[in-house]
């Protein structure tokens, strides 16, 4: 079952890139909705062409943060231009303060090649972090890491 792929992520044991994919209509947003609702820690849902912007001023707010790393995300909130590093780094430093914590990212196969990038990077900073995972649908066979 995918609840029991999630025990490492509530244990803090190491960090988690899944991807659910099949063609349209199988049930893959509501299995995945299920099993966010099922697990006992916070998670957050987002289409995978959601502007950044709109994703840093709505993730939850962890409660210690690095300042460098706030403040990119404050500057990213406020749709200030800021290095794709920088703020790979920064999304992974909040998600580690979530931690536990589930990031789900709906439809990547919708996403341009850009954005399609960004989310594997995101896959593979997530990998490093213990007590995070990055979930993700898709019409096709997500990309490596997933």
């Amino acid at each position: 079952m995918l609840t029991e792929r999630f025990k490492v992520i509530l244990q803090k044991r190491r960090g988690l890139a899944l991807g659910l994919w099949g063609e349209a209509g199988i049930g893959k947003s509501y299995q995945v909705s299920q099993l966010l609702g099922g697990l006992p820690c916070r998670s957050a849902s987002f289409h995978a062409t959601t502007p950044l912007n709109v994703v840093a001023k709505t993730l939850p707010k962890p409660k210690k943060l690095a300042l460098w790393a706030e403040s990119n995300l404050k500057r990213l909130a406020n749709s200030e231009a800021i290095e794709s590093s920088s703020l790979l780094d920064s999304l992974g430093a909040a998600l580690a303060g979530l931690a536990p914590f589930v990031l789900h990212l709906e439809d990547i196969h919708e996403a341009d090649q850009e954005r399609l990038e960004f989310i594997q990077a995101l896959a593979k900073i997530v990998l490093k972090i213990k007590g995070v995972a990055l979930l993700v649908t898709s019409r096709k066979e997500p990309p490596e890491p997933f």
